[in-house]
């Protein structure tokens, strides 16, 4: 069973009034474009409500935008700390061990050479 042409291009065009002038006669007559127009009227009723107006920004508004910017910016820059001030000092009353540890990893060194052949090969791959 084939369906209309139309029932899932101009049927869309006609939900939202860009539908051509005598589209309107086939609708009357066309069960599937009927059927098409009732699934997608549903959908954009659903979703309609997000996609209101909201009418100019208001003064107040913008008042409030950008006090909550500088709250943003205040709250990252407590977390991460000011440029140039040192880092808290935690004294945790455990002595360090005086020997170095070796915290490298051998298969963080392969992934790494694997990294630099594969940015080698897409480098030919560019040329």
């Amino acid at each position: 069973m084939s369906r209309c042409e139309h029932a899932e291009t101009t049927v869309l065009l006609h939900l939202f009034g860009e539908a051509p002038p005598g589209y309107a006669d086939h609708l009357a007559g066309c069960g599937d474009c009927q059927q098409s127009l009732a699934e997608h009227a549903a959908t954009v009723d659903a979703v309609a409500p997000a996609f209101e107006d909201l009418g100019p920004p208001t003064r107040r508004r913008g008042w409030v935008l950008g006090g909550l910017g500088l709250a943003l910016a205040a709250g990252v820059l407590l977390s991460v700390g000011l440029p140039g001030a040192p880092p808290p000092s935690v004294d945790t009353g455990l002595a360090l061990a005086s020997t170095p540890i070796d915290l490298t990893d051998p298969f963080d060194a392969e992934l790494d050479l694997l990294a630099g052949e594969l940015d080698l090969l897409l480098f030919d791959m560019e040329l």
